[in-house]
């Protein structure tokens, strides 16, 4: 029984030595580079306007069916972190005035005036962080905001 429980602990050690090696490289890639955020703009150049334009863009290459319409907004600016809203709703001919919206929240950290901007959104009600380039967008995410907004104003 010893030779059997030592064998499952090495495997044990092993396992855990190999988890906490690939942690320290995502966190050595997210701090050295910024590979998924090269369409990104660089902090030296990155400005109010220039994150919304990235934003929007970034938003277009989304596959959303084209029944999505949204808006972007600059929320603020607060110790080098800017914060934008994209509200998402699908207006229809008859109701043109959405009863819902869901909202991805976007936050750009100004970090190293060399290295791409580190971009980041959560979808509203969430609290998964998400990264472009990282994490695949699903199009499902904003219909269950939506979906669970207009359950709850129709349950009451």
């Amino acid at each position: 029984i010893t030779i059997v429980m030592s064998s499952y602990e090495e495997l044990a050690t092993e396992l855990v030595q190999e988890a906490i090696a690939a942690s320290l490289r995502r966190l050595r890639n997210e701090n050295s580079g910024h590979e998924e955020c090269s369409a990104w703009s660089k902090g030296e150049d990155f400005t109010l306007e220039r994150g919304l334009a990235e934003i929007e863009r970034f938003v277009q290459e989304l596959n959303t069916d084209e029944s999505w319409r949204h808006c972007t907004d600059f929320l603020g600016e607060e110790s080098g972190v800017f914060r934008y809203a994209v509200r998402w709703s699908i207006p229809t001919r008859r109701k043109p005035v959405p009863t819902a919206t869901a909202s991805l929240y976007f936050f750009i950290k100004v970090h190293q005036l060399n290295l791409p901007v580190l971009v980041m959104f959560v979808v509203e009600g969430q609290h998964l962080v998400h990264r472009p380039g990282r994490h695949r967008f699903q199009e499902v995410w904003l219909k269950n905001v939506i979906d669970n907004k207009q359950a709850i104003t129709q349950s009451h």
